[in-house]
């Protein structure tokens, strides 16, 4: 569900997506399986001036493989939940350069447990902030490059309180390069191929590829 509307100038919008919910019974392998997931984001954005853009998101994620004897020692549950919060700037230079500076905040926590084991479970938690630049420039009126970098700042912790294991600690620390070419054949036609490379990675710089084509009708 999307809700939009006009607002000084930009556009807010509110929605929710919802998985709701899954159960799945399999006798011969003694297994209950269910999943229920929920999303909600709300945002404003503008084409005015520096053409900002602002958006929060929350997302709540539940998930169990029940198991009856004589396998309940498999059974387990896990639950996340995500919060987000995005803030960004579009600002062009002249006709063909547009540079559109941004960071986003993201916490996350999450746990396992295995109902049979209390003392097994697993808490996890994690935050990260991470600042881009994206520069697009047009270089004709069917070619137009991007080219973009984006940093990761944050920790991550794992916790057993049941004792199971110490408890860890990890510094996240990320870099990354993004590139690509949209090449515009009509205004309902459009093909684009990106790259992004680990510059924190020397030893491994490709990070994956892809190749996006789009036709309204």
């Amino acid at each position: 569900l999307l809700l939009e509307a006009p607002l000084s100038g930009g556009k807010a919008w509110a929605a929710v997506e919802a998985d709701q919910p899954t159960r799945l019974d399999i006798p011969a392998e003694s297994r209950v399986f269910s999943y229920r997931r929920t999303r909600l984001w709300a945002g404003f954005t503008s084409e005015a001036g520096a053409a900002p853009r602002v958006e929060y998101g929350y997302e709540q994620q539940t998930k169990a493989d029940g198991f009856a004897t004589p396998n309940a020692g498999l059974s387990q549950e896990s639950r996340r939940q995500v919060h987000s919060l995005l803030g960004s700037l579009r600002l062009r230079r002249g006709e063909a350069d547009e540079f559109e500076p941004g960071a986003a905040f993201l916490l996350r926590a999450a746990r396992n447990d295995k109902p049979p084991s209390p003392n097994a479970g697993v808490f996890y938690r994690r935050w990260e902030i991470q600042p881009w630049l994206r520069w697009r420039r047009a270089w004709s009126r069917r070619l137009t490059g991007e080219l973009a970098g984006f940093l990761s700042f944050g920790e991550n912790r794992v916790r057993h309180p049941g004792g199971a294991a110490p408890a860890q600690y990890g510094v996240v620390a990320e870099a990354k390069a993004s590139t690509g070419l949209d090449f515009t054949f009509s205004p309902s036609s459009r093909v684009g191929l990106y790259g992004n490379f680990d510059l924190d990675t020397p030893s491994k710089p490709w990070d994956g590829g892809s190749v996006r084509a789009m036709f309204l009708f």
